[in-house]
């Protein structure tokens, strides 16, 4: 069940708490919502040396498009954030694509790690 909902996109949900301002667009908190309902848990992505980088919502008033994305410190977009079908073909990943195009974990983050 933690497989499923650390990479489930289903249970992924923009958590609409707006957090800060960066450049021209608004940036939002992305959650996913625990199995029973009961939790709220931060999602994160991961580098391949294990550095924890934010995966936040970011939305521009001009046109009206929430996008998902990996975020820099300064909140400067690093990554996109895409569904990405999975080697079986029976469920999509959720995974921060690099510049080079390597795909990272993005992950709900539960108490047990």
């Amino acid at each position: 069940m933690k497989q499923f909902l650390c990479q489930s996109f289903a249970l992924l949900t923009i958590f609409l708490s707006h957090s800060t301002f960066a450049h021209d667009h608004k940036v939002w908190s992305v959650k996913a919502i625990s199995p029973n309902g009961e939790k709220i848990l931060p999602i994160k992505a991961f580098s391949d040396d294990g550095k924890v980088l934010k995966v936040k919502v970011t939305f521009n008033e001009m046109n009206h498009v929430l996008n998902v994305k990996v975020l820099d410190d300064n909140n400067d977009v690093k990554y996109d954030v895409k569904a990405v079908r999975s080697s079986s073909g029976k469920h999509h990943d959720v995974k921060a694509i690099t510049a080079n195009g390597k795909k990272l974990d993005v992950k709900a983050i539960t108490a047990d790690g």
